[in-house]
């Protein structure tokens, strides 16, 4: 702080708002409230977050299971590996 404790203020800064401001609220649309959205639309979001988390779990099993059996990162990687070659095709 300079000048006994006032905040120096910079010509530049008190020129206008930043271009980096947000745009005011009346410029921004509404959002749709959630029961526009149809029902069925939401069943879809579940079922789809229920499959990920089921195969995420699935994934995490079967590399434990594997890794309990033969205790080797060399085999974990193997499976890594098969579970990632189908994505490049």
């Amino acid at each position: 702080m300079r000048d006994g404790g006032a905040a120096y203020h910079s010509p530049i800064l008190a020129a206008g708002p930043a271009p980096c401001d947000p745009p005011p609220v009346s410029a921004v649309p509404p959002l749709a409230p959630a029961a526009a959205i149809p029902t069925s639309f939401w069943i879809y979001l579940a079922s789809r977050f229920c499959a990920a988390t089921a195969m995420t779990l699935l994934r995490s099993v079967i590399m434990w299971h594997v890794f309990d059996l033969t205790k080797s990162a060399f085999h974990l990687g193997l499976i890594r590996l098969v579970q990632f070659v189908p994505a490049l095709t």
